[in-house]
């Protein structure tokens, strides 16, 4: 606009002796002052905007809180929207700011997972706390398996690298932070002996030790081979 104003100044004092240069000046002008304008219009809509996303973030982080707060860790798209009202889609890009924030974490698309505090470095909670949930989510039959149920039964001598499941068909691995949850497919995951283990959150479905032992030696190639097995034995 100041710009502008220079222009109409010119283009006054001008005007009686030279109108022609005085007229082209004035459309100089008015075209600033246009682009003023727009400028001013687009503004406004991206302080609308931000305004916006500030307070849908808000009040999902709140919301967040509060199922933390009655000890609950996971939640989906469709509850986010539900929280702040909006379609499913302006939730998940939401959801997407308090994972920047690693607030929470989405092991799957639409499905969240709230990071506590003390797990903030880590990147995520354990797997325990939310594979029972995520699995029912997305419909899926599993066991907790492998290297990962026979350190619970306390038969491994270490800690495994990976949280290990069963499950009917292939399923990518996933990597949260520190944690790995790995998938090996076995089509009889739903008929292996298994028992709800209580875990922090709730339960999860985990093989007895036998059917852990069957698992370990029906799947030699996803825990490092035979000597490995030899030596949770």
């Amino acid at each position: 606009r100041e710009i502008a104003a220079r222009y109409f100044e010119a283009a006054d004092a001008l005007r009686r002796r030279w109108p022609v240069v005085s007229r082209f000046l004035r459309d100089i002008a008015d075209g600033y002052l246009h682009d003023a304008e727009h400028e001013d219009k687009r503004g406004a809509r991206d302080k609308e905007t931000y305004i916006w996303a500030a307070s849908n973030e808000d009040r999902l982080a709140e919301w967040v809180d509060g199922l933390q707060a009655e000890g609950r860790y996971t939640f989906t798209a469709e509850e986010a929207a539900g929280a702040i009202d909006r379609p499913a889609s302006e939730a998940k890009q939401t959801c997407s700011s308090l994972v920047t924030r690693s607030r929470i974490v989405s092991p799957e698309d639409g499905f969240y997972v709230i990071v506590p505090l003390e797990y903030r470095a880590a990147g995520c909670p354990p797997p325990s706390w939310f594979i029972d949930d995520w699995l029912a989510w997305s419909n899926t039959a599993y066991a907790v398996a492998l290297l990962t149920s026979a350190a619970l039964h306390g038969a491994a001598h270490q800690q495994p690298q990976a949280f290990q499941v069963i499950v009917p068909e292939p399923r990518d691995e996933v990597v949260l932070g520190r944690v790995r949850v790995q998938f090996v497919v076995d089509d009889s995951v739903g008929s292996l002996p298994a028992d709800d283990a209580k875990t922090e959150t709730g339960t999860m479905r985990l093989l007895s030790p036998a059917a852990t032992a069957v698992s370990l030696v029906r799947h030699l190639g996803a825990v490092g081979g035979a000597d490995v097995v030899a030596n949770v034995f």
